[in-house]
Order: structure tokens, then sequence, then C-alpha cells
């Protein structure tokens, strides 16, 4: 959907609505995030920053262990938040056994969430967009333990502004957490 069709639909509702998808409950993350709680390392979070110019997830790369639960959290602005699965319009770009997740997120919205919480319990990558700043290169990549496929090259099904910035799963595996240059 183009980002002004975005923009009418959440003037329609005020501050919008929360996701519909299956996959996107708060209450299912925060559930499964329970669930591995006492075996899984802290929580990791990762910014939503839409006042950057590009927007961007801060960190744009990371690796954890295999049953870490990740946060995202908008600091600004409204966001889609999803991950590159056929669910959401995209190319499978996470491991084919994983669950996809589409949520939207928003700093100063009481209708819509600020964070959502999601647990890896397959290991792999995961490449994740929002799809308000996709064209813009808001995109993210998370390698959960050993790095297996769907290995795809970059720029196959994802926006040349995106893949100039995602970082590479082999520096993803040597700095285990890749920030953008600050550019807000």
């Amino acid at each position: 959907m183009a980002l002004s069709s975005w923009a009418f639909a959440l003037s329609l509702t005020g501050c919008g609505q929360r996701s519909s998808a299956p996959n996107s409950s708060n209450g299912q993350a925060a559930h499964a995030a329970q669930a591995s709680a006492s075996s899984a390392p802290a929580l990791v979070e990762i910014k939503l920053r839409g006042n950057c110019n590009p927007p961007q997830f801060d960190p744009i790369g990371l690796w954890v262990p295999l049953g870490q639960t990740v946060r995202w959290r908008a600091e600004s602005q409204t966001h889609k938040l999803s991950a590159y699965h056929p669910d959401n319009g995209k190319e499978l770009r996470i491991p084919e056994k994983a669950r996809p997740w589409s949520v939207m997120l928003d700093a100063g919205c009481p209708e819509i969430p600020e964070s959502f919480d999601y647990t890896f319990t397959v290991e792999g990558v995961y490449d994740y967009f929002c799809e308000m700043h996709e064209q813009m290169g808001m995109v993210g990549r998370i390698v959960v333990g050993e790095p297996k496929g769907p290995a795809k090259p970059l720029e196959q099904g994802i926006p040349k502004a995106a893949w100039a910035l995602m970082p590479s799963v082999e520096q993803i595996m040597r700095e285990k957490t890749v920030s953008v240059p600050k550019s807000c």
C-alpha cells in the first residue's frame, strides 16, 4: 500500500488500528517471551527511528542465540513492522518454519502498540522491513544462531535503497550488532 494510502487509512481512525494479522498479537508474543524467559538471555531491543533521514532500525543488524526475545520499539511516527514473507506480500527471507509477523507500531498513539516482542525459535537469517518506509531503506536483519537460508542475494526482492544499507550475514556474525551511521 502506498504511503499516502496508509496516511489516509490512519486519518480515518484517529491514530490507526492494530494489525489484524494473526501473528501480530502482543499477547502471543508476550506469552512466548514469558515461556522462554527462564532459559533465554535478557531482552534485546531494536529502535524504530522515524525522525531519521532515512528512517531506520537501530541496530540494523543483530546476532542472537536461539530462544532470544527481541523487542522492536517505535520512537516516533507510525510504522508497520513486517517479516519478508509471502503472507506479507513479499518474497520469503526468513526460515521456512519460522512464524512471520506484521504489526503496526506507534510511539504516540494510544490505539496502536508502541512495541512488539518476538521470540526466535528457528535458527537462520530473518530479514524484515517497515512497510511504510521500505523504499527509503528501512530494513533490518537478524541472524539467529547459525546463519541458515533462505540465502538470497540482497538485490533480490528488496528495494535498492534498502539493500544498500542492509548488513551482510558475515558482518553480523563478525560484529554481532551493526548500527547504521547516525543521521538523526
